[in-house]
């Protein structure tokens, strides 16, 4: 659904602990266009097609996903940045204001939705 929005190259999302909800949502963002949508442009779009619960409560942009050696997003590597709470210097364009760790809410059912 979010490859759908112009300017967005590529998405991942993944299922990460939260404490409220057991499962919360955090996206990653390829962009491929000057300006890059925003985050909040972003979560616009999720809030008109998907339930709340199923809106990423934190985006985070970066330059690349990072690919397995047969070229599938590696989703290992992603939880690892979001469990450090930054990404490599590297790949990243563009985090949260305040570099926080993320405070998402959502489930799997959302995390499948958002891929597709």
């Amino acid at each position: 659904m979010l490859q759908s929005f112009s300017g967005i190259n590529e998405v991942c999302v993944v299922g990460v602990f939260d404490e409220i909800l057991g499962q919360a949502i955090q996206a990653f963002v390829v962009t491929d266009s000057e300006p890059a949508p925003t985050e909040k442009e972003i979560k616009k779009l999720c809030l008109s097609h998907l339930e709340n619960f199923m809106v990423p409560k934190e985006i985070v942009f970066l330059n690349s996903l990072p690919k397995t050696p047969n070229g599938k997003v590696n989703k290992i590597v992603l939880k690892e940045i979001i469990a450090n709470g930054i990404a490599p210097q590297d790949t990243i364009s563009n985090t949260n204001s305040n570099n926080r760790k993320p405070e998402n809410s959502g489930g799997q059912r959302a995390v499948r939705q958002l891929a597709e």
